[in-house]
């Protein structure tokens, strides 16, 4: 590819996935990557805390609902704490059945609940509405 082949090149969407189960977060960074996104993953709340920290902004937020050390609910209230995260687009994964969670995390502006388990297919069509949705203002 030549030098302004690239430069005209369109950036890969930035997607951070922060997932504990480690089959899971796996399947989605592969799956993500190989449908050209780029991905960065975290494998619980505190670490995807320290990777919003230092990069600040990501097309897209993919959380585990239920997590070890800090749940993503929690992770979810720090990121919208911040200014950069305040319209953070953000997905909540989960085997919750419970509808109140489910509700508070929509009042906390998540885009999608994708329950547990899903589908690779589901998966990327859920990202790619919401990567092609306009960003709020």
């Amino acid at each position: 590819m030549g030098f302004f082949s690239r430069l005209w090149r369109k950036a890969a969407p930035q997607i951070l996935v922060v997932e504990d189960n480690t089959e899971i977060r796996e399947l989605i960074r592969d799956v993500l990557t190989l449908n050209g996104y780029e991905v960065t993953t975290a494998d619980d709340g505190l670490q995807g805390l320290a990777c919003f920290k230092k990069k600040k902004k990501f097309d897209l937020i993919i959380l585990d609902y239920n997590m070890p050390r800090m749940a993503g609910s929690e992770l979810l209230e720090l990121i919208r704490a911040t200014p950069e995260g305040r319209k953070q687009a953000v997905i909540f994964l989960s085997a919750e059945q419970m509808l109140d969670p489910i509700y508070k995390a929509y009042d906390h502006g998540i885009v999608e609940w994708i329950p547990k388990p899903f589908t690779p297919g589901a998966l990327l069509t859920k990202v790619a509405a919401h990567l092609k949705a306009p960003k709020k203002k």
